[in-house]
């Protein structure tokens, strides 16, 4: 049967989620607005939010940035204004260019669209897509797109639709109602399951491992994860900066949006739970270091010592002989005195 899963996408405007209710409505995976325009002040309010609240709840995420590009050279800008916002978040789901403003010319539209798909694609481990409407996709070079795009993302709100237009997202509404959200929100049908392509289906063993400890160097935004189970999908929350927690086991390596990491059992406030260590400075395996040390206790010769003790010793010998001596003719003296 083909693969088909609901997929929402959201922003601020649907304010303040409750991502446990979303996950157990059956909603598969969640697309959410990174931020818009050229200015990283522009970053969407609740990205950080629905980011981390999303993955706690076990659910797959990818991004979209809205683009007001009108020429490739903005494009550039937003391309890289979008990944400081995201400053390495590990994505399941593509990260699409949100291109939809009626405002950008016609003739700019493919040329800006490309030169954003490129930025990404050269500078990121993320799969770049392409997200438009139907009527504002006929005014871009269909073939050029699908060649700078890893996947396109469509929407479309007619029942009869033009399906001759590949896409692996489509969204049919933005009237859904989904347990979890107050409000309307954007509805899709996903037909490529991008979490589990590169996922491989094998059991890690962890070996034990002493004498290591894992400490969170980077103050940038993800810091150190720590995760229920060895899965991208089970995060706990983040680490504090610069702690260092013991590490009680070394896992295998697994790959997370391009990059590729070792998982370590971890002892979190006397937990034990499960710690990813990336090769991009967040997080970091160390040796421990070594219990302190005593302080060496300086020898001492006893020599001296010993024979002013054994002088003493036989000074006390002496003494208590003359005493015996004295206690000696007492005795016999009162012995004559009593004849």
């Amino acid at each position: 049967m083909p693969f088909n899963a609901a997929v929402i996408d959201v922003s601020v405007y649907q304010g303040s989620i409750d991502w446990q209710q979303v996950k157990a409505a059956g909603i598969y995976a969640a697309v959410l607005r990174a931020g818009y325009g050229r200015y990283a002040k522009q970053e969407d309010a609740r990205f950080a939010e629905n980011y981390v609240n999303a993955r706690a709840a076990g659910l797959p995420v990818g991004a979209y940035w809205f683009s007001y590009a009108k020429t490739p050279e903005e494009a550039v800008l937003e391309a890289q204004v979008c990944l400081q916002v995201l400053a390495g978040r590990a994505l399941q789901m593509p990260l699409y260019f949100d291109q939809e403003e009626t405002s950008i010319p016609a003739d700019s539209r493919t040329a800006c669209a490309v030169a954003f798909l490129d930025y990404i694609r050269a500078n990121s481990p993320y799969l770049a897509g392409y997200y438009t409407y139907t009527a504002y996709f006929a005014s871009v070079d269909i073939p050029t797109i699908q060649a700078h795009a890893d996947t396109l993302w469509l929407a479309d709100y007619r029942a009869n639709y033009d399906k001759t237009i590949p896409r692996d997202m489509h969204q049919y509404t933005s009237s859904g109602s989904v347990p979890g959200i107050a409000g309307r929100v954007d509805m899709n049908h996903l037909y490529r399951d991008f979490p589990n392509e590169n996922k491989e289906d094998t059991t890690m063993e962890f070996t034990p491992l002493t004498g290591k400890q894992l400490r969170c160097t980077s103050a940038d935004k993800p810091k150190c994860e720590t995760f229920s189970a060895p899965d991208v999908n089970a995060s706990l929350g983040a680490l504090e900066l610069d702690r260092t927690y013991p590490v009680t086991a070394r896992g295998g390596s697994v790959q997370v949006a391009g990059m590729t990491g070792t998982w370590y059992k971890i002892l979190v406030d006397n937990q034990e739970v499960y710690c990813l260590e990336l090769p991009d400075g967040r997080c970091v395996v160390e040796d421990a270091p070594d219990a302190p040390q005593q302080p060496d206790t300086p020898a001492v010769d006893l020599t001296g010592v010993l024979a002013a003790l054994a002088e003493i010793r036989a000074g006390q010998e002496e003494a208590d002989a003359k005493m015996q001596a004295i206690l000696d003719k007492f005795t016999a003296a009162g012995a004559a005195l009593a004849k």
